[in-house]
């Protein structure tokens, strides 16, 4: 559809109790936020990735939204000169004529300088709008009767909560000790009235679950080198798990659904793993045992995604439908974080990428309330290494991971060292357990990769 900029595109920060605004202002949540990226253009870099342009209703915002997008894309100098001539080269590249002359006025409205240029007020009108659009995105997902619609509808219902929780006051994380004495209070009777809600999770083994404590909202991160079993590990803890009933969301982005399938099956069954691959090798006792495993397996309450290159986006979107088809969720696994998406952010180094990802993730943990399982590759500094037994600095940019993750261990094999075989867990941080830097001994059935503690 094709902008007119007939609307008054002159807003302020409050409706003026006394006057009377005609229907022209409609736009003002719209165009508020987009006036306020302006003053403040530098914030830009911390919004674009939230905000698409399919989010905005009125052909006049998806324009100047365009603009500024490709100005900070250009790293071009933002005035209002320049804003302009943006403005009508892109409406004569999209239209083919010269734009109407109220663009003009339209763009000097913007450049009002009455508008605070704080971060808070963009972050304000942020808010705002995505609010107006999850609304409007809500109604119409209700008219539906599509597969998905109860999914979608029940995603931006909670996006929604969420974003108007984060706006209900400007001092709500401003607390008096008489503030914090009361609430601590609440939490210890709670605690004995409700132990259930604070009992730490089990990790299905008994050797973690007294070293390594687990509980909703952490963050646990997984490394290891290639062929030391790290993905094998993560699997026995998914495998303890669903057996357990416990609702699992498996994002794969490099195995597929049938090599993860497979692996569960011989650890349930008790089957070798190469026999898979060589079916002729079964005995009937070994299709006995798998016939049985994939009855229990089509019982449990897991979901597994193997879409490639998922981003952090992606991976939240999805684990939100996840929840609300399974009925909740107990626990997220990701294999791995380094070849995760970056989905419409644009990320100057790996770095950067990793730091949004760790910090998402974590974020996600707490949000959902469920731990998150993420694995993680090994940079290659070991390699030059005579002892390559892991550290948090073996990370690929561990820096964020480091800092966001809750605990962090690696498998590791002896071998790696030139010793006799053995395989452990190294816990390299553990911010909610008294010890760090131990190993856990772990049997491993070569045939069918089952971790047992020894």
């Amino acid at each position: 559809m094709e902008p007119s900029f007939t609307s008054n595109w002159q807003y302020v920060n409050e409706r003026p109790k006394n006057d009377f605004l005609p229907d022209s202002h409609y736009l003002i949540p719209e165009a508020a936020m987009i006036s306020c990226v302006i003053s403040s253009f530098d914030s830009l870099e911390k919004i674009d990735h939230t905000i698409e342009e399919s989010y905005f209703k009125h052909p006049e915002a998806k324009h100047f939204w365009r603009v500024l997008v490709k100005m900070k894309l250009d790293d071009r100098k933002l005035d209002l000169p320049s804003f302009f001539a943006e403005s009508r080269e892109l409406y004569i590249a999209d239209f083919e004529e010269d734009p109407p002359r109220a663009m003009s006025r339209a763009c000097a409205d913007m450049f009002n300088s009455d508008f605070s240029s704080n971060t808070q007020n963009v972050n304000h009108h942020v808010k705002n709008f995505l609010a107006e659009y999850m609304r409007r995105e809500l109604q119409i997902t209700l008219g539906l009767k599509t597969t998905d619609a109860f999914a979608k509808g029940a995603k931006l219902q909670h996006e929604l909560e969420r974003l108007m929780s984060l706006d209900k006051s400007k001092t709500a994380s401003m607390f008096s000790p008489a503030d914090l004495a009361e609430s601590t209070l609440d939490m210890l009777l709670d605690r004995e009235n409700n132990p259930e809600k604070y009992k730490k999770l089990d990790w299905g083994y008994e050797k973690h679950n007294e070293l390594i404590p687990l509980s909703k909202g952490h963050l646990v991160i997984i490394g290891g080198r290639s062929g030391s079993g790290k993905t094998t590990y993560a699997m026995n803890l998914i495998r303890h798990k669903i057996m357990e009933g416990k609702r699992v969301a498996v994002f794969s982005l490099e195995m597929s659904k049938e090599e993860l399938t497979t692996i569960l099956l011989s650890q349930m069954a008790g089957v070798s793993y190469e026999k898979f691959n060589n079916v002729d090798q079964f005995t009937d006792d070994d299709f006995d045992r798998i016939t049985e495993s994939l009855e229990r397996f089509k019982k449990t309450k897991s979901l597994f995604d193997e879409t490639p290159s998922l981003s952090l986006e992606d991976i939240r979107g999805r684990a939100f439908q996840m929840k609300t088809k399974l009925g909740g969720l107990d626990a997220i696994f990701i294999d791995h974080i380094h070849i995760m998406g970056d989905g419409q952010r644009r990320f100057g180094s790996v770095r950067e990428k990793i730091m949004h990802i760790s910090g998402g993730l974590k974020a996600l943990a707490k949000e959902l309330e469920v731990p998150i399982f993420a694995l993680a590759q090994m940079n290659r500094n070991v390699e030059a290494r005579q002892d390559k037994t892991p550290t948090m600095a073996d990370l690929k940019e561990s820096g964020s991971l480091e800092q966001d993750a809750d605990s962090i261990v690696f498998t590791f094999r002896s071998t790696e060292v030139g010793q006799e075989d053995e395989s452990y867990i190294i816990c390299r941080k553990n911010r909610h357990g008294s010890k760090v830097d131990f190993k856990i001994y772990m049997n491993v059935d070569a045939k069918s990769k089952i971790f047992r503690e020894a």
